[in-house]
């Protein structure tokens, strides 16, 4: 009988470990990136940077710079999604579903398309 009462604890303690949500997303986004790699599309190949092109993330704003002109700024928030590391980028001027990869020196956006892009980010 007394062991029933010893495995209800480690249970809930499992329990609780495995519906654990992300914390909150690092700060670590924040600032200024510089494209490095860009892969995948309807090729499916790599593809060679031929222009600057940066994304930069200041408090709850997102802009991307193509050689010197803003061509996008709009409002982004992060949420959890599936993956270590990963969040899903929620903006206000599209539909379309983005993923960010967090790694200790790149940001990885990946699209949900099946011929969708990935872009490779490096800190500026």
């Amino acid at each position: 009988m007394k062991n029933k009462y010893y495995i209800l604890p480690v249970l809930l303690c499992l329990l609780a470990v495995a519906c654990s949500k992300k914390s909150t997303p690092p700060e670590g986004v924040e600032g200024k990136w510089l494209l490095i790699k860009a892969e995948g599309g309807i090729s499916g190949g790599a593809h060679e940077i031929t222009n600057r092109q940066e994304a930069i993330f200041a408090h709850d704003t997102f802009r991307l710079i193509i050689n010197g002109l803003q061509v996008r700024a709009t409002h982004y928030r992060l949420e959890t999604a599936p993956g270590d590391n990963t969040w899903k980028l929620i903006t206000n001027d599209s539909t379309f579903t983005n993923y960010i990869t967090i790694k200790p020196y790149a940001l990885v956006f990946t699209d949900d398309m099946i011929d969708g892009m990935t872009l490779t980010y490096k800190r500026e």
